[in-house]
């Protein structure tokens, strides 16, 4: 009973002080501090050095262990690389090694980069704004080579800010809107067109009647960025200017939003008779592209595990017209080599 009464004594003063550092001799364990771009970008400022930001991972695939092993992981580059930039490695491996705080933060700047594929190699100002994107060079397996690599990428810099300047001191809203879009061209160019957000809202609210089409992709770059964030009031607004902008891209994110709904309602629960009748509605806003192979894709899945080969056949080969070089286009290319190598011979035509 006393020593009931001794832990019942511990967990009042537990919840009296909201402390539990005098359980330790040292104090509470403290959690692992996490390395953020953030706190790169002020380190950045006090120096005055561009940043060096590298998503990569040992063992993620071969091209990550010979730039890491050649270049970052070298002691020439930990002596010589900070004479001219900050470097942040952003490690995307499955690794013990990293906290799971350091991990969720690595994932969400991963997402805000638009990185799908390792090693990925960015070079930003020092207020964290990207200028160059690149990866593993084979002709700079080394880090002096690399780094005198880097120094030929300053070059985009001054272009971006040229280019920049050129719109921004353009008095007329009509003359204004090509000099943006060579500017949104190069972004797209260097693999820089998630960022540069600020320039997106000055493109939207030029008075210009002028390119609504760049317009439009800059309110979709901007509503799926917000939409990551789960910022609601952020995302609907640039949503809704999107549809004044261009429907065609508005009916997109309705399809592939909508798509999301289906695969939680009736794709994970695997209710695939459920899941036809609500995907075919989907055509009803004439997609395109990326969210129209999307579709396809759902339909033929659905239609596969029903155990309709036609219907399985026909929704993968829509879905390869719809974007040939799309992110799902080998996967589907497989899919259609399995199902041929699956079907049963064709019978001989008669007299053959």
């Amino acid at each position: 009973m006393k020593k009931l009464m001794t832990i019942a004594a511990i967990v009042m003063v537990i919840l009296a002080t909201g402390s539990v550092s005098f359980l330790y001799p040292q104090g509470a364990p403290k959690k692992p501090k996490i390395v953020t771009l953030e706190d790169t970008i002020k380190n950045a400022k006090q120096n005055n050095k561009d940043i060096v930001v590298v998503f990569s991972g040992t063992g993620l695939n071969e091209l990550c262990d010979k730039i890491n092993k050649e270049v970052f992981n070298t002691d020439k580059w930990k002596k010589d690389s900070p004479k001219k930039y900050i470097y942040l490695s952003v490690d995307c491996a499955k690794s013990d090694s990293v906290s799971p705080e350091q991990k969720e933060y690595n994932e969400s700047l991963k997402n805000e980069f638009w990185v799908n594929q390792f090693p990925i190699v960015f070079l930003l100002d020092n207020t964290g704004t990207p200028y160059a994107r690149t990866g593993y060079v084979p002709d700079a397996n080394d880090p002096k080579k690399y780094l005198d690599y880097l120094a030929t990428l300053i070059n985009r810099k001054r272009e971006r800010d040229d280019l920049l300047k050129k719109a921004r001191t353009t008095a007329k809203p009509d003359d204004k809107m090509p000099k943006y879009e060579s500017f949104i061209n190069k972004l797209a160019e260097w693999g820089l067109g998630f960022s540069y957000r600020d320039v997106k809202d000055e493109i939207i609210a030029v008075k210009s009647n002028e390119n609504d089409t760049l317009k439009g992709q800059c309110a979709v770059d901007l509503y799926w960025y917000y939409f990551g964030k789960k910022n609601e009031e952020k995302s609907k607004r640039y949503l809704d200017q999107l549809k004044d902008f261009d429907e065609g891209k508005w009916n997109d994110i309705q399809v592939r939003l909508k798509l999301d709904e289906i695969a939680k309602k009736y794709i994970e629960p695997k209710d695939w008779n459920g899941a036809v009748p609500e995907l075919k509605k989907l055509f009803e806003y004439r997609p395109d592209g990326a969210p129209l192979q999307l579709l396809h894709w759902y339909l033929a899945v659905a239609y596969s595990e029903l155990g309709d080969r036609a219907k399985t056949k026909s929704n993968l080969e829509n879905a390869l017209r719809a974007a040939p070089n799309g992110e799902l286009a080998e996967r589907i290319k497989q899919s259609l080599e399995e199902i041929k190598k699956s079907s049963p011979p064709e019978e001989p035509l008669p007299g053959k």
